[in-house]
């Protein structure tokens, strides 16, 4: 890039004015004024600013456009070098499916707070159906508004740090309200009927869906762990990996949710009888294909992986087998985190297990189920007060 700045004084203002030719070929002029700026100020802030274009930003200005700014936020995003492609994958649904069609014609310094709160009624009520069209769409969930709106908002931030505008303002709006609903789990009696049910049936993916309820881990954790991954003397699995649906990428492997992801899980003895099974059917599978041993735990007989989406639909193929609710396969998570709870286990642990970065999250997903669990707690403790008493000398 070419660049040239200009201190400037304006009716005793002092300020800045810098030109220079994006990778695009495009000429931008960055301009700013601030009447409480002395020169030395204004001078510090040219230097900055020229420091940051030399770095690849793209100033942009308060005049561009919405559409503009958001598609070369948005390449900026994806190419930095610690996102995930999951979330690469968000951000571009975000910005071209929503954010563009509805605002991109505004210039950046009209982008107010209301227009904010207007997109979020127009997206409530239908105003895009997630490919473009902003009329005659289907109504979009509370929580996908929610994080269209929080993608702008971390754009915008952006916005502000790079001078391109003053103030941001999706920080001024009112998010609609939005509860996290309830897990679904199986009760003791559906957990039982599902797993016998397929075990009685000699189901090939018995060993996969137990895994799962005797864990909790997730549904890309799930598709991504491999034999390497799986101790069998010490009956314990590690996450490492997951393989995870993107959009426009297809399946990615990736690495776990948060560093907590990253986690050693303990088995019970059956649960690693079922795995060391699986693992020697799969290498009976491989010696008849005259291929080497498959790398990973959720693969068919021919070798192939089992995608995270294929998991889930044969997941819910075998609900209905087994005459149980249908649930979503990561209600299997839940499953395994609400029979912890109502056993009594310790939150802490339970939010360990599950790969929790902070066990206030566990808390706020599991609520509803600690009641229960503080019933029991009362209980086991009133009768060792009872044993206690019992055992009293009142003289």
């Amino acid at each position: 890039m070419n660049n040239r700045g200009n201190i400037t004084n304006r009716n005793g203002s002092w300020g800045f004015s810098v030109a220079y030719t994006d990778d695009m070929g495009k000429i931008r002029q960055v301009r700013r004024q601030d009447r409480r700026w002395t020169k030395k100020d204004a001078q510090r802030e040219l230097t900055a600013t020229l420091a940051k274009i030399d770095a690849g930003h793209d100033m942009g200005t308060s005049k561009g456009t919405v559409a503009d700014y958001l598609t070369e936020w948005a390449v900026r995003f994806s190419q930095h070098p610690d996102r995930k492609e999951s979330s690469k994958g968000t951000v571009r649904v975000h910005v071209h499916a929503y954010l563009i069609p509805h605002l991109g014609r505004l210039k950046m310094a009209d982008l107010k707070p209301a227009r904010i709160e207007r997109l979020m009624t127009d997206l409530l009520a239908g105003g895009s159906t997630g490919h473009g069209e902003v009329e005659g769409g289907k109504p979009l969930a509370t929580k996908t508004v929610r994080n269209i709106v929080g993608t702008l908002h971390t754009a915008l931030r952006d916005a502000v740090r790079l001078g391109i505008i003053p103030m941001n303002p999706a920080d001024m709006v009112q998010k609609p309200t939005w509860r996290r609903p309830e897990p679904q789990v199986f009760d003791i009696e559906q957990h039982r009927q599902f797993l016998f049910t397929l075990y009685a049936n000699n189901d090939p993916m018995f060993p996969i869906w137990l895994l799962m309820l005797s864990t909790g881990i997730r549904r890309g954790e799930m598709a991504g762990l491999r034999w390497s991954d799986v101790n069998l003397l010490d009956s314990s699995v590690t996450i490492r990996q997951a393989r995870v649906v993107t959009d426009g990428a297809g399946v990615v492997v990736t690495t776990p949710k948060t560093k907590a992801g990253e986690r050693r899980i303990d088995i019970d003895s059956t649960t690693r009888d079922i795995l060391a099974g699986f693992l020697t059917a799969q290498e009976g599978w491989a010696d008849a294909l005259n291929a080497p041993r498959f790398a990973l735990v959720a693969t068919d007989p021919d070798g192939r992986p089992i995608s995270p989406r294929t998991l889930t639909r044969r997941f819910q193929m075998a609900c209905e087998r087994a005459g149980v609710p249908v649930l979503r396969l990561h209600d299997t998570r839940h499953t395994h985190a609400t029979m912890l709870i109502h056993a009594g286990e310790n939150i802490v642990t339970v939010s360990n297990r599950l790969g929790h970065s902070q066990v206030a999250t566990t808390l706020n997903i599991y609520a509803h189920s600690l009641p229960s669990a503080d019933r029991a707690l009362a209980d086991r403790f009133g009768q060792k007060m009872s044993e206690l008493l019992a055992n009293t000398d009142p003289t």
